[in-house]
């Protein structure tokens, strides 16, 4: 980016991209690709951050030397419940740079230098968390917290308070999943200079995976990723997809996960239960579909929205959900619609807008596209480290 310059980029099947570099941003001026979306993405100017093509198959992204000194190790305290099985989670071997271990003393014990690193506490909901504090704590080792939103009820609200006093006296920073997340510790009282948002990160998608566009004589297809529980509300999907289906007998929905409430979708016109698929397999799973539906009564953040949305594919959630805050109703950049939980009528008529409009759904899926690029992993890396670097190299 230090010098300016322009370039034509040849794409898959004579598809030509036209980049230009001045001023030390980068950006698409003009694309033979029939939905401009590179051009709409818009300017880019930072480590991490690119442009897509998905129809000439081409990416621009800024890349820079090598940083260096970044080394993350995880360990995995506990096995996979019931809930992670049920949405396609399974077991699996440790990778490099991954351990399963018992307890704060067995991951001393397995990894040498474990007393020089960050230590990320990622709850408070569980007594390992409590114990890797702790320990951070009285042998004075520099830590940060990783959290979600939690429900607000009375009886988790002294665990959440003592967890704010103490992150906020020693912690390093807080990290947030999302702005409610972030609203929510500001008011159990940590400073807001030690809150940082952030999010579940995104891998980038590859161009086989994006949705398909529609139009009216296939019908719109909906889809949904998650366990099939009360709390992510399959049942007020189902009715409310049933309402949808009686004035728009061409609309689907796709289905993918499992659960004790698979059976709300018994009998069903136009329903297919893919069941539950590798996290890995999840954007091949819906590919295909214009829109994602997550009903959820509540959900802390969310990642089957953001998924979809990295997909080009519309958005429909409640406000219970944490990753709603990436939708926008109206203006140039809408890209979807939210409802409020437990809403059949409301899911139903957001569902029905979408079912017999597919070029609305079009629309709204190339600015879900672009909303989504805010998740990149890449993105979201650089803005993690920048905010925990202060000398010399950072060891997690």
């Amino acid at each position: 980016l230090n010098e300016d310059a322009e370039y034509d980029i040849a794409g898959a099947d004579g598809g030509v991209n036209h980049l230009i570099i001045r001023g030390g941003e980068a950006w698409v001026e003009s694309a033979s690709c029939p939905d401009g979306l590179c051009i709409n993405m818009g300017h880019i100017r930072h480590e991490g951050a690119s442009v897509i093509c998905l129809p000439n198959k081409v990416v621009i992204e800024i890349v820079g030397p090598d940083r260096g000194g970044v080394d993350v190790v995880v360990c995995y305290f506990s096995e996979y419940d019931d809930y992670r099985r049920s949405i396609g989670w399974t077991p699996r071997d440790a990778e490099e740079g991954e351990f399963f271990v018992r307890s704060v003393g067995d991951a001393r014990r397995k990894i040498g230098d474990f007393t020089e690193r960050i230590q990320v506490v990622p709850s408070y909901a569980d007594g390992i968390s409590w114990r890797l504090m702790a320990w951070c704590i009285l042998h004075r080792k520099p830590w940060v917290a990783s959290l979600e939103r939690s429900r607000n009820g009375w009886k988790g609200w002294p665990v959440r308070k003592a967890f704010a006093m103490l992150a906020d006296t020693f912690a390093r920073k807080v990290f947030c999943i999302g702005t409610a997340a972030m609203e929510q510790f500001a008011k159990l009282g940590v400073r807001r200079e030690k809150l940082v948002w952030t999010a579940y990160a995104m891998p980038r998608v590859q161009a086989g995976d994006a949705a398909v566009a529609h139009d009216g004589e296939a019908g719109v297809r909906f889809a949904f990723v998650g366990a099939l529980t009360e709390r992510k509300a399959v049942d007020v999907l189902a009715a409310a997809f049933g309402k949808v289906r009686s004035s728009h007998p061409r609309a689907t929905l796709k289905v993918v996960g499992d659960g004790p409430l698979k059976s709300v979708f018994d009998g069903m016109d136009g329903v297919t239960i893919v069941g539950a698929v590798a996290p890995d397999q999840v954007n091949r799973a819906i590919a295909g579909c214009g829109v994602i539906v997550l009903p959820s009564r509540y959900d802390p953040w969310g990642v089957a929205l953001a998924e979809g949305a990295c997909l080009g594919m519309a958005m429909i959630a409640t406000s219970g959900v944490g990753a709603a805050e990436i939708i926008r109703e109206s203006g140039d950049g809408a890209n979807g619609m939210v409802v409020p939980p437990g809403d059949v009528d409301a899911l139903a008529e957001a569902m029905g807008r979408y079912a017999g409009n597919p070029a609305l759904v079009a629309a709204h899926g190339r600015n879900a596209r672009i909303a989504a690029a805010s998740l990149d992993a890449d993105v979201l890396a650089e803005h993690v480290e920048s905010e925990l670097r202060e000398r010399g190299p950072i060891r997690g």
